[in-house]
C-alpha cells in the first residue's frame, strides 16, 4: 500500500516481472535521447524466502490491483527461478486484467506455460491479451535444449495458429 502512489504513475505503460525483479516504466518504440535522460521507472527487488509454492502468476495477481493495468501495453514475464512453474491456467488468470497489452515478451522456459496461456481456456472463451500484436519469445528450449525445444516450438505454433483463426493474429514475432 505504501508504494501504490509510485506504482500508479500515469506514464507507466510497461510491466516486467522476472526473478527477484519487478519493474514498471514507460515503454517506447523510439530510442531514448541521451540529452533527455532515462524514462522514469520504479524497480522492486523481491525476496521470496520460504515461498516454495509461489509462482510468477501469484506475483502478478497480487500486483495487478495495485497498478493501473488499463495503461499497460508492454508486458514482460521473464524466467523465474522459483520452486514451481505456474500452469497455463494460472498464467491465463494472471494475463486476464491486462486487456490493453499490445506487446508481450514471454519465456518459453520448461513447460512453456507462459506461451500456452495465450491460448483460449476452452472453445468459445475469450483470448487472453486480446490486443496482442507483437510477441517476443525467449528461452526457447532451455534449460535442456533437446528435451524442451520441440515442446516450446509446438506451443508457439499452436498459439500462432489459434490466434490467427480467432481473428487476432500476431503481427510481429
Amino acid at each position: 500500500a505504501a508504494f501504490e502512489r509510485h506504482l500508479r504513475v500515469p506514464s507507466y505503460n510497461s510491466l516486467s516481472v522476472a526473478c527477484f525483479d519487478i519493474r514498471m516504466g514507460t515503454f517506447s518504440s523510439q530510442p531514448e535521447h541521451p540529452k533527455e535522460g532515462r524514462m522514469p521507472e520504479i524497480r522492486l527487488d523481491v525476496w521470496y524466502c520460504g515461498q516454495e509454492d509461489l509462482t510468477i502468476a501469484d506475483i502478478v495477481t497480487t500486483l495487478a490491483p495495485r497498478i493501473d493495468v488499463s495503461r499497460i501495453q508492454f508486458l514482460e514475464f521473464g524466467r523465474m527461478i522459483l520452486y514451481r512453474e505456474p500452469t497455463s491456467g494460472e498464467m491465463r488468470g494472471a494475463f486476464r486484467p491486462f486487456v490493453g497489452v499490445t506487446t508481450a515478451s514471454l519465456s518459453a522456459w520448461q513447460r512453456s506455460s507462459h506461451l500456452l496461456a495465450l491460448r483460449r481456456e476452452s472453445a468459445g472463451a475469450e483470448l487472453p491479451l486480446p490486443r496482442l500484436q507483437h510477441l517476443i519469445v525467449h528461452n526457447i528450449g532451455a534449460p535442456d535444449f533437446k528435451m524442451y525445444l520441440k515442446h516450446s516450438w509446438n506451443a508457439l505454433f499452436a498459439v500462432l495458429e489459434e490466434r490467427a483463426r480467432a481473428g487476432h493474429p500476431i503481427q510481429l514475432l
